[in-house]
């Protein structure tokens, strides 16, 4: 019984501290931002992160549609579909977070301004900031939906809480020597940092493998062609 707690007990808490992160890092930089810049600025970052989040959540639909079939290769030790969906990964950063940063950064202020009615005025620095740190987040995200459907959210969850806790601790002195600016920037440093380990762990247990990536590649290109070329 002890035995079965201890191999339960990683995967068990490493859930949990997923969660306690992402929820120390959503509310938790707000009120750190209201208490550094005062409340008037909490819209002109949330007004930002909540525009931002809509290509992550978008790049998220691919890796969470993969999440059980993912769980089946790896379970039948089948790297060949594990490529592939690792595939669709990238796809899914290229085509969906890379656009919708560069629209974050460039008309991102512009779009925030009409929604809001002119009430809400971000700044393109601002806008910068939130789009690296979202492009990062993005990426992250979906390597660490991959590493939770094979169980090894062990493996970043920890750091994640960590790294959580460090931001808000930091946003306060930061917004209130630099403005959300600086808040804003913590939480890039924040992403940039989970981007880079996510890494690290994703190519320690064969995700991030060129070779496999490109064989993959190749052979999902064949299928659609074969597949279109049956349709014409």
């Amino acid at each position: 019984l002890l035995t079965h707690f201890r191999e339960l007990w990683r995967p068990a808490s490493a859930g949990l501290a997923l969660p306690v992160a992402s929820a120390t890092i959503a509310q938790g930089i707000v009120i750190a931002i209201a208490a550094g810049a005062g409340p008037a600025a909490v819209p002109l970052f949330t007004t930002m992160r909540t525009l931002a989040r809509v290509p992550v959540q978008l790049a998220q639909i691919v890796s969470r549609a993969a999440m059980p079939v993912l769980t089946v290769a790896d379970a039948r030790g089948d790297a060949g579909r594990r490529s592939e969906l690792v595939v669709m990964m990238i796809l899914a950063s290229g085509l969906i977070l890379v656009p919708g940063t560069l629209a974050i950064i460039t008309i991102g202020p512009a779009f925030v301004e009409l929604w809001t009615l002119g009430e809400v005025s971000p700044t393109h620095l601002l806008a910068l900031v939130i789009g690296i740190s979202m492009f990062c987040n993005g990426c992250w995200q979906q390597i660490g939906d991959m590493l939770l459907a094979i169980n090894r959210h062990g493996q970043y969850a920890f750091l994640y809480l960590i790294l959580a806790t460090a931001l808000v601790g930091a946003a306060y002195p930061l917004s209130r020597t630099f403005g959300i600016t600086g808040a804003a920037a913590a939480l890039g440093f924040t992403d940039a940092i989970m981007l880079a380990w996510m890494a690290i762990v994703a190519r320690r247990i064969g995700f991030l493998d060129s070779g496999k990536i490109l064989a993959s590649w190749q052979v999902m290109k064949n299928r659609a062609i074969a597949w279109l070329g049956a349709k014409a």
